[in-house]
């Protein structure tokens, strides 16, 4: 942590864009600690890295890190052990911003793969009430024989159909509305 104490310092002092990128590059070489716990939540690790490298960058772009908490004249006006707190604050920041964004990634993907599963699930109930209609009357169903066979709503027939990409092939779409099933 000592070595960075003067980079610290002198970015304080002279606000360099150039020790700014070295100070990003310092936190980068450390995504690993930040994305460790989410590998498992289904997101590629280069998203993670790619998340994690924008909060990092974030964080720096504007120098408000130095605003936070006085740093920048803390930095100036104090001793080794500022910078060292000062140095701890921002790993601290850092942390939780990514630990922030990255928990965000892995909340939608877990609501993006409970809803796909409920897709799933509405299309293969469709399919198999249509394959249902089908074996038991023989002839392929219209929506609205379906929707009272299976006692739901056309509308969610329709919406199964259209999720399916049209893939449901046992409901008719063609025949006007019967009056008895075949």
């Amino acid at each position: 942590m000592a070595e960075y104490e003067p980079l610290l310092k002198n970015i304080a002092i002279n606000n360099e864009q150039e020790d700014i990128y070295r100070l990003i590059e310092i936190f980068l070489d450390y995504t690993d600690i930040y994305i460790n716990p989410f590998l498992d939540s289904g997101i590629p690790e280069d998203d993670l890295r790619q998340e994690c490298a924008l909060v990092i960058t974030e964080e720096f772009s504007d120098g408000v890190f130095l605003e936070k908490n006085d740093r920048r004249e803390r930095l100036i006006t104090g001793e080794d052990e500022v910078a060292q707190e000062v140095f701890k604050e921002i790993i601290h920041d850092i942390s939780t911003s990514c630990e922030k964004a990255l928990t965000i990634m892995a909340e939608s993907e877990q609501r993006s793969k409970m809803a796909g599963k409920e897709i799933l699930a509405k299309v293969n109930l469709i399919n198999e009430g249509a394959e249902r209609f089908l074996s038991e009357y023989g002839i392929m169903a219209t929506p609205a024989e379906l929707s009272d066979y299976m006692d739901i709503s056309e509308d969610i027939i329709i919406e199964a159909v259209e999720l399916s990409g049209y893939e449901i092939k046992n409901i008719d779409f063609d025949t006007p509305v019967r009056n008895n099933k075949g």
